[in-house]
């Protein structure tokens, strides 16, 4: 998995990293949300197109 969750500080602690890069690619209010963000992020460089995109 390219990417990392680390807890953080202020309004969305829950900071998604880019593993390759070292750089901040997002943040979220709750651990099941970055989690969440990342699968879809997974999926989209995967060819996955979300319900928004047809």
């Amino acid at each position: 998995m390219p990417y990392r969750i680390k807890k953080g500080s202020g309004a969305k602690p829950w900071k998604i990293y880019n593993k390759d890069t070292g750089k901040l690619v997002g943040s979220s209010t709750s651990k099941k949300k970055a989690e969440a963000s990342v699968r879809a992020r997974l999926g989209g460089a995967h060819g996955w197109k979300g319900t928004w995109n047809r």
